[in-house]
């Protein structure tokens, strides 16, 4: 018995050793500023020098200012920025050094400001903005990093101030339509390729468009047509 508990106990000993052995490439390294106080800290691969794992950043008072994490010294995973205050400040996330999933902005006083998905680096799909004080600002959709597709803007007190549709950037195309405070239709645009025209107001209703204006207006832009504009 006493020879089977001394074997065991070396084999953990072994076991020991080899953990150790296989954590051994990995080291801490703390950045100082000249008063002594970290700045960073993080692992790194000693042979490589390459970041691996986790990475911290603070404020020269102490506060964290940033987590994130890395692999092959590319950042992989959620990063969280922190504002001085210790509020969260952003939201990201990565794949190999890419913006990939949910991104979150806030305010300082802790309200969310923007979130949105990023697909292999791009923005996709709606991205959400808010007033500081937690009412939605406005929603708009993303195509490859560009606005594309359909938008509402939103006044405080949750009413529709502005919808439409955006086309390779925010240029409005098709019809806008205006609303005040409380709901009520108040002006209608004919927009192309960001070259817009009103074409009714709750004051004068409809107004026929001079579509020599709109097209010295888009003077610069080919897809001006004019018969689109009559």
């Amino acid at each position: 018995m006493v020879k089977s508990a001394s074997l065991r106990n070396l084999l953990m000993a072994s076991f020991v050793l080899l953990l150790f052995a296989g954590c051994s490439d990995i080291e801490t390294v703390e950045v100082f500023d000249d008063s002594g106080r970290v700045l960073e800290r993080y692992s790194q691969n000693k042979k490589t020098g390459l970041k691996e794992g986790k990475y911290e950043a603070f404020f020269p008072d102490g506060t964290l200012k940033e987590t994130c994490f890395y692999k092959n010294d590319t950042l992989d995973g959620k990063r969280t920025l922190y504002y001085e205050n210790g509020q969260v400040d952003a939201i990201e996330n990565y794949k190999n050094g890419n913006f990939e999933g949910l991104f979150q902005k806030y305010f300082q006083n802790g309200q969310l400001s923007n979130e949105g998905q990023y697909v292999n680096n791009e923005m996709t799909g709606i991205w959400k903005r808010w007033y500081d004080t937690g009412e939605l600002r406005e929603e708009v959709n993303f195509e490859h990093n560009l606005e594309n597709g359909p938008y509402k803007f939103y006044h405080k007190n949750g009413q529709v101030s502005v919808q439409g549709s955006f086309i390779q950037g925010d240029n409005d195309h098709g019809e806008v339509l205006k609303y005040d405070e409380n709901g009520q239709l108040i002006e209608k645009m004919y927009c192309h390729w960001g070259v817009c025209a009103t074409t009714w107001t709750l004051a004068e209703g409809d107004i026929k468009i001079d579509s020599a204006r709109i097209k010295d207006l888009g003077e610069k832009n080919r897809f001006i047509i004019e018969r689109d504009l009559q």
